[in-house]
């Protein structure tokens, strides 16, 4: 594809989520307002056409992002370790020992970077819009860019995965220059020509657009960026002039979606489903507020032949010279406590989409509630199982951004290759936050369960005898330790295991040999020992 090509495709798909980018819009006004420059193209900084009476579900789009930020990455703590899906490769010391390694490197350089910043805000757009954009790079370490939903346009592989990607961008003719030099565009380089350079006009703004996709003509034996797997181009729009090519050995941009529509590449966000509501409660707290203000400031009648100003401060006296032959009819004030009401209860609806039982247990409970501290865990962990986009979010995001940075790591020399114990393998990410827990805890509930009830029936009846050999008792408790969330350490390697069986079994052999010794010894005693005097034994004697 020649730049002009390009251009023209990135055209027709823009053109093509005109729809969507009118929805986004409304949802950006209501519920994410830093975003609005979608098709409201303004000033940057200019208020929003639409005037916000509620800002309920901007604070719980903003809350449930804390909320999964928190329980997707702990602070402080490891989100993730690294491990393979053979049990017996994953028990040997040194794959043991370089996977605990590549996952300490890994999260080390990931919050010394820009991630957590830039994570929360592709969290925020995938919460409200459905579909999120994180691009990764190195730039003498880890560096994460997250993309606003009006810069990009996507397209997806047979299988429903995106592959290709369009962003549209703004930069100034001094930040374009400073970039590329000559190759931006012959408009940007005029205004740099000397000696009539035009300093007035560097500050103009110009658009580019850079597109990564899959190449189609490429050779894996060579290393170089045009013959890595996926193709970059840089392109300028208003001279329609190829600026840059290279390419990746991934696709550096992740794109996740919340839900999914056939047919659709974006995705569907909880502001998608939920934005009626909040446009209804837009107009209910905008209603609410006259009310409010009707009883606050309520309007007055004052008669023709009233002369000066009426007084409405407390205690204030007017002097009315005449009466009024009758009462003005009142315009209504509104109900006050009905209109709260129900205002309350569909901010309550709102937050409830939002998964505030989850994110803000104690807070969503209300005055009421005296449930105990175990009683709210379990609230939340059924609250996170209801959560069932995390499986996408994952594989959308998480698995193939994790993936990316620890190749990153290698390739920058950060961290050295795998040992060949793993070649030929794939490398699999296994979740530590408390919200993959409780969604993986399932297994291990049911695990449990199961081998309880069995070993129940083995010893009651006689029809189970044997049965829990039915179990690998070691690589269950193991496997239960993993998604629990325990360090790899933690676990002792097989052999250890095994060399403390061992010695257990020496040290039970000898017990049980010191006490046949002392028995027998005891046996002995009483058989060599003198016969008592008079006896039988000394008659036989």
């Amino acid at each position: 594809m020649n730049a002009e090509e390009i251009i023209a495709m990135q055209g027709q798909l823009e053109s093509q989520d005109a729809i969507l980018r009118s929805r986004w819009q409304d949802e950006a006004d209501y519920i994410f307002p830093r975003e609005s420059n979608i098709t409201d193209i303004s000033m940057p900084g200019a208020p929003s056409n639409v005037k916000l009476y509620d800002t309920t579900a901007v604070t719980d789009s903003v809350n449930m992002t804390s909320g999964l930020m928190s329980n997707l990455i702990p602070t402080g703590q490891k989100f993730f370790s690294f491990g393979v899906d053979d049990e017996e490769i994953q028990e040997i010391e040194v794959v043991k020992s370089y996977m605990a390694k590549a996952t300490s490197r890994l999260h080390a350089e990931l919050f010394t970077s820009n991630f957590i910043l830039q994570l929360t805000e592709t969290l925020r757009s995938l919460v409200v819009y459905g579909t999120g954009c994180l691009f990764s790079e190195w730039r003498g370490g880890l560096n994460f860019t997250d993309w606003d939903i009006s810069r990009y346009q996507v397209e997806e592989d047979f299988g429903g995965k995106v592959d290709t990607i369009y962003i549209k961008f703004p930069k100034t003719a001094k930040q374009a220059y400073e970039k590329w030099g000559s190759k931006a565009g012959e408009s940007i380089v005029e205004i740099f020509k000397e000696p009539s350079a035009d300093y007035k006009k560097q500050n103009e703004i110009f658009w580019f657009i850079h597109m990564v996709k899959p190449r189609k003509n490429w050779n894996p034996r060579l290393e170089d960026s045009s013959n890595w797997a996926w193709e970059e181009r840089y392109v300028g729009i208003k001279d329609k002039n190829d600026i840059e090519e290279g390419g990746y050995p991934e696709f550096p941009y992740c794109v996740p979606r919340w839900t999914k529509t056939t047919g659709e590449a974006h995705g569907r966000g909880i502001g998608t489903f939920i934005l009626p509501q909040v446009k209804k409660i837009n107009v209910m707290s905008r209603d609410f507020l006259m009310i409010v203000n009707k009883s606050a400031n309520p309007a007055i009648d004052v008669m023709d032949s009233f002369t000066g100003v009426y007084k409405t401060f407390p205690g204030a006296r007017n002097n009315i010279i005449e009466n009024p032959t009758g009462i003005p009819h009142q315009g209504s004030q509104g109900n006050y406590m009905e209109t709260k009401d129900n205002l309350e209860s569909e901010r309550k609806i709102v937050s409830n989409a939002f998964y505030a039982d989850a994110f803000a247990p104690i807070t969503s409970s209300g005055p009421g509630d005296r449930r105990n501290e175990l009683e709210i865990r379990q609230r939340i962990v059924e609250a996170f199982r209801k959560i069932g986009s995390i499986s996408r979010l994952e594989s959308e995001l998480f698995t193939p951004q994790l993936t990316r940075c620890y190749l990153l790591l290698v390739r920058n020399g950060v961290l050295e290759k795998a040992p060949p114990e793993l070649s030929g393998r794939d490398i699999k990410i296994i979740y530590r936050g408390p919200l993959s827990l409780a969604q993986q805890n399932s297994e291990v509930s049911a695990s449990q369960r199961t081998i309880g009830i069995v070993a129940e029936l083995e010893a009651s009846s006689p029809s189970f005898a044997n049965a829990m050999d039915n179990f690998d008792i070691d690589k269950t408790v193991r496997r239960w330790g993993r998604i629990e969330g325990m360090n790899e350490f933690d676990l002792a390697p097989e052999d250890v295991r095994d060399a403390k069986r061992e010695q257990r079994q020496k040290q039970i052999a000898e017990q049980k040999a010191l006490e046949v010794a002392q028995v027998a010894a005891g046996a002995y005693g009483q058989t060599t020992k003198a016969p008592e005097k008079g006896s039988a034994a000394e008659q036989m004697g």
